[in-house]
């Protein structure tokens, strides 16, 4: 996932600092393997696929990043 602090980074970087699971819900609009199916008539759906930790965080450089780092505007890579 890739996001910056303005787009939900920042409450994932809390995530890690706190070893807090997030919740993590998918939808069929991402055209993704691990989307849902669309619904009837093309509508979006969304699925719940539970809850995960934030392990790492990358830069946009593709540094990686320790807990004590503060997000920023610039993208960052969550896993």
């Amino acid at each position: 996932y890739t996001s910056n602090s303005r787009q939900g980074g920042g409450a994932l970087s809390q995530s890690l600092k706190k070893n807090l699971p997030v919740r993590v819900f998918r939808s069929s609009a991402l055209k993704s393997h691990y989307a849902p199916p669309s619904g009837k008539g093309g509508r979006t759906m969304y699925r719940y696929d539970g809850l995960y930790t934030v392990e790492k965080i990358w830069d946009e450089n593709g540094s990686l990043m320790d807990k004590s780092t503060r997000i920023g505007d610039i993208p960052y890579t969550f896993l």
